[in-house]
């Protein structure tokens, strides 16, 4: 330990990195872990696989990710205990589930033997690995890039499926899925129909927006991969989370005589009614959670809604966003008349999300490709 505190920050940068990137996400082949870091952050150390450090464009704020064999630690509490007498840190840690594991979070601070650095730290008792993911700063930079450690962490997966689970800080600060389920009346296609969702697990999936809002404040405004990212760590946080309204909806508005297209339109035409609503917070944008079940939300919310339940169907689809535009949409991967953008060789049909139109109409003074940028989620 003692020595990865003093390489750490010397940032050398080691190119023979077993770090892949796919679609601005790193992929570690040899342990099966993902992360979608913040944009311009990149590996500054990996000459041991077990101990990937990144750290931010200023090489101020740090990630260590630190890797061990299943049996290393009896359990997470061991593994923290571990790592906070190591560093000599101060602080205290809290158990909690992350995806069916045993794991901690802890706010700690410790002296690297130059600086005092502050951060937040997760350990995780996992299936083939145990992870001490440590995300850190000097404490002077600490309210600055408070936000950014914690999203940082978020965008940690142990494995392929939990790229599509809410990441650990959100799952800390509230379980999942949401134990305080409430039973609600949702109208669709006209009928009246009753589900449950955690009003608690709505708010949990608003702070994550709000977090990722104040993060791509910090880029220029046309920085895409910012915003790509944006949009993907808000996708993760919802995308099990509307898993139940998917089959509802697949019930309540597919046709499986008239295929995929049907369902399509059907589900496009309910949220093209929601009422129009804009928080007008930092991110003056509506979780797509909380747009389903409160009806409401504006082009953003309603275009990620839109999307999320497609992939739950099966059916390819894009957001589009446009910084020219200043509007969100989606483009759906089906043989329908209309409007249609190319992308990797396949044709998407522009679906409108806050005016009550037909799939593949799309305003004439948005009809320019090159104003619109295609985000694809998922693997299709």
């Amino acid at each position: 330990m003692k020595k990865f505190i003093k390489y750490l920050f010397l940032f050398i940068v080691i190119t023979s990195s077993p770090l892949k990137v796919i679609s601005e996400e790193f992929s570690h082949e040899s342990f099966g872990y993902f992360l979608d870091i913040p944009d311009g952050w990149g590996i500054i150390d990996s000459a041991d696989l077990s101990k990937i450090a990144f750290a931010d464009p200023t090489n101020t704020a740090v990630l260590q990710i630190f890797t061990f064999k299943r049996d290393s630690f009896a359990s997470s509490v061991e593994l923290y205990n571990h790592i906070k007498s190591q560093l000599k840190a101060q602080g205290e840690g809290d158990s909690f589930i992350f995806s069916a594991r045993d794991a901690v979070f802890s706010d700690l601070s410790f002296n690297t033997g130059k600086y005092d650095v502050r951060g937040y730290f997760v350990f995780i008792n996992g299936i083939k690995y145990d992870f001490a993911l440590l995300c850190f700063t000097p404490l002077h930079y600490y309210d600055k890039y408070h936000d950014f450690l914690l999203s940082s962490l978020d965008s940690f997966s142990p494995d392929e499926q939990g790229k599509l689970l809410p990441g650990p800080v959100s799952q800390y600060y509230y379980p999942f899925p949401g134990a305080k389920q409430q039973t609600i009346e949702l109208k669709i296609n006209r009928k009246i129909i009753k589900t449950s969702v955690d009003e608690e697990e709505m708010k949990a999936t608003q702070i994550l927006v709000e977090r990722e809002a104040k993060i791509l404040a910090a880029y220029k405004r046309g920085s895409m991969k910012a915003w790509h990212r944006y949009y993907r760590m808000i996708y993760r946080d919802n995308y099990q989370r509307l898993k139940g309204l998917s089959t509802i909806l697949k019930h309540e508005l597919g046709n499986e005589n008239k295929g995929s297209n049907d369902i399509v339109i059907n589900i496009l035409s309910w949220i093209q009614k929601f009422t129009y609503y804009r928080t007008n917070s930092l991110a003056d944008f509506t979780s797509p959670l909380a747009s389903a079940y409160t009806l409401s939300g504006d082009c953003d919310s309603r275009a990620l809604l839109f999307v999320i339940l497609l992939h739950h169907l099966g059916i390819d689809s894009r957001l589009l966003v446009s910084i020219k535009y200043m509007h969100s949409a989606v483009g759906v991967n089906i043989q329908v008349q209309g409007a249609k953008f190319n992308f990797d060789g396949k044709d998407y049909f522009y679906a409108e999300m806050t005016e009550e139109v037909d799939i593949g109409l799309v305003p004439q003074k948005m009809a320019d490709l090159f104003g619109w940028t295609s985000m694809q989620f998922g693997k299709f």
